[in-house]
């Protein structure tokens, strides 16, 4: 009987220690097949994202057409009142009771929203040969870092084929890294749409110190890759950026591509372009501020002095 129970107790070990091995086993290989899957998937999106710039390539190598700009919309004029307005007499209120009732269905605020699309980068690697640099926004410097491939001048006079060759050079880097910063920065402050362009241009300048058109053609870059409907045109003054809105724009010019309006954000009156969009970049940027921004808790004083009615007012 003891014989009996010690080979029974054996036989269990046994079974228990083949069950752990098979489900062993079993992770193991289920890691294996996530793990193929992942890169299989990586790889159809790596050839997806450079087929798709390849594409892009193409199209600004061909001819650009030249565009007159529209002019500038006007803001609605209403009619002043005639005569100064007259406040009227004050009235005493009573104070009354009124009772709150919380209400649970309140809609929370949204925050600021850079694109509705999220942003799916190809692959790169973990570590690469880096530049850094500080730009100054809303007071704060912040500290960047990018690959040391990235393109600092371009030649002049600018053209199609110059802004191809930019294109090309740009793609082969590994600018997502800078774009994730980009978009961790735009979280972490609450940017709007407009917020990530200065944040962008801001940087753009400080990585291409030297050379407008180039910190103009970085911008266009990071903000096509971050899904914005953004384009580039040039004149014999260099390069121009363009950006196509969801809100109205007064007292811009813009140029009419495809039945879309595209502002110029410097002052120019003529310049080539192309057509044909980047395909994933679809957003429209935004000014709406729809909660507000973390630029930090320091508060600043100014002094306010103006006049009214003969008399001077300071505050």
């Amino acid at each position: 009987m003891k014989k009996l129970k010690i080979t029974t107790s054996i036989l269990c070990i046994l079974l228990f220690t083949l069950q752990g091995m098979a489900q062993i086993d079993i992770t193991d290989q289920f890691k294996k097949d996530f793990d193929k899957f992942k890169s299989e998937s990586e790889e159809t999106f790596d050839e997806f994202v450079i087929a798709n710039d390849q594409e892009f390539s193409e199209h600004l190598r061909k001819a650009w057409e030249q565009l007159q700009s529209v002019g500038q919309l006007k803001p609605p004029s209403d009619p002043k009142p005639k005569s100064k307005p007259v406040a009227e007499k004050k009235v005493e209120l009573k104070p009354q009771e009124i009772t709150i009732k919380a209400d649970s269905a309140v809609e929370q605020p949204s925050v600021n929203s850079l694109s509705s699309a999220p942003i799916k980068p190809k692959s790169e690697p973990a570590t690469f040969a880096v530049n850094e640099v500080t730009a100054s926004f809303f007071g704060k410097d912040i500290d960047f870092s990018y690959d040391k491939y990235f393109l600092t001048t371009v030649e002049t006079p600018v053209n199609n084929n110059v802004i191809a060759d930019y294109w090309d050079m740009m793609i082969g880097t590994n600018h997502y890294q800078l774009i994730d910063q980009f978009q961790d920065i735009k979280t972490s402050m609450n940017l709007n749409d407009w917020g990530y362009y200065e944040l962008v241009f801001a940087t753009a300048q400080k990585i291409c110190p030297t050379d407008l058109n180039a910190a103009k053609l970085l911008t266009w870059f990071i903000l096509t890759k971050s899904n914005y409907q953004a384009k580039v045109g040039f004149s014999p003054n260099g390069v121009h950026l363009l950006l196509a809105f969801q809100n109205q724009i007064y007292s811009k010019p813009y140029f009419n591509v495809d039945g879309k309006k595209y502002y110029v954000l410097d002052r120019v009156d003529r310049l080539s372009t192309y057509r044909q969009d980047y395909k994933v970049a679809t957003e429209e940027v935004s000014l709406d501020i729809n909660s507000p921004l973390k630029i930090g808790a320091v508060i600043e004083k100014r002094n306010l002095t103006f006049e009214y009615e003969n008399k001077t007012y300071n505050y």
